[in-house]
């Protein structure tokens, strides 16, 4: 027997997978994640997962942990994040194996330990970003295996980003040491953690156009609570929120003008994202009907907003299509091993 176990490493959320290898058959046996304030903290959490789910007896024949991470940008370098990503890794799995190799996957679909990572990154500094960003690696090649499509673009919005992978031939097309932000690859937006005040430069209320406040935590969390209605201790929070975003008391504005507000946000954010997929598909593909595979927190808003305009495959995997992805692709492309009887639990959950 051999145990492999998947982890993307994002800011507020850890995703987990674990999968079993008995002779040339596949089994998965995990999929879960957890919220976590730090990083650090997650390492407990994980550690206490595992054991219960998957057991310390079967944790004892890990042989591999595959990871992604985007949690490095905290750090003041990029490289001192890796190593500390690393550490915490092999810390989550000394209680039961420590022979396993702790392989952090690159964006030319390679997995590297950190001491190689070390070496490369002396030669050529930039080097780091082949690694901190490329999480979307392995579930981007896993989404076009899973709906037979070669073409397409990949759309993963969490809690505070957007990746939009441009994929052809099933090869994502992007340079390793490529700044994702600046090419238009990464929208810093999500469905929690971005800031109101990035949607647009100024609010349009009421007919008259000002400023936003600057200073209040008022987040597309926020936006959406009020948006959608949603339980009525988050709702008052988040109308709270919007409210000190125009320098209002909640107690002296009316509700309906602070659900026009969330719906103003809401139009911001909806063209940003319709902008920033149009962009893509425009610069790499002269087929304007390229379907688009969407996926992450953020999977129903964005289907929401683009389904008029393009083929969309929802790749719903409650959220743990990071940590899965690492494992389809480490398992079936680069171990060769056929794994499609044993992973056929997981594609039920993708709609």
């Amino acid at each position: 027997m051999n145990i492999y176990i998947g982890l993307e490493l994002g800011g507020k959320n850890v995703k987990i997978a674990v999968a079993e290898r008995i002779n040339k058959k596949v089994n998965f046996i995990l999929a879960d994640q957890l919220s976590v304030s730090t990083l650090h903290e997650s390492a407990y959490d994980v550690n206490l997962l595992l054991q219960r789910k998957v057991g310390i007896e079967k944790l004892k024949y890990t042989e591999a942990v595959l990871v992604s991470s985007s949690a490095t940008v905290a750090y003041g370098s990029l490289l001192d994040g890796l190593r500390e990503v690393d550490m915490m890794v092999k810390g989550i799995i000394k209680d039961f194996s420590r022979d396993s190799s702790v392989l952090f996957i690159s964006r030319d679909g390679k997995f590297h330990d950190i001491k190689t990572i070390d070496s490369e990154t002396q030669e050529n500094p930039r080097a780091i970003y082949k690694y901190i960003d490329a999480y979307w690696y392995a579930p981007a090649k896993m989404a076009g295996k899973f709906f037979k499509i070669k073409d397409f673009v990949y759309v993963d919005m969490g809690s505070s980003s957007m990746s939009i992978i441009p994929m052809v031939n099933e090869i994502p097309v992007i340079d390793p040491l490529e700044n994702r932000l600046i090419s238009g690859k990464l929208i810093p937006i999500g469905v929690q953690y971005t800031p109101l005040i990035y949607l647009s430069n100024e609010v349009n209320l009421k007919g008259r156009k000002f400023k936003a406040f600057p200073y209040i935590r008022a987040f597309t969390s926020d936006m959406l609570a009020v948006r959608d209605n949603a339980d009525e201790r988050i709702k008052r929070r988040a109308l709270w929120a919007l409210a000190r975003t125009i320098a209002e008391d909640v107690s002296f504005i009316e509700e309906g003008t602070l659900e026009e507000l969330a719906c103003f946000f809401y139009r911001c954010m909806k063209k940003i994202i319709e902008d920033g997929v149009r962009d893509i598909v425009s610069n790499f593909f002269t087929d304007r009907n390229v379907p688009l595979v969407i996926t992450g927190t953020g999977s129903n808003l964005l289907h929401e907003v683009l389904q008029n305009d393009y083929q969309c495959y929802h790749m719903n995997m409650e959220n743990t299509h990071g940590s899965l992805g690492l494992l389809y692709y480490f398992l079936e492309d680069v171990c060769k091993y056929n794994i499609e009887e044993g992973f056929e639990c997981v594609k039920q959950s993708a709609k």
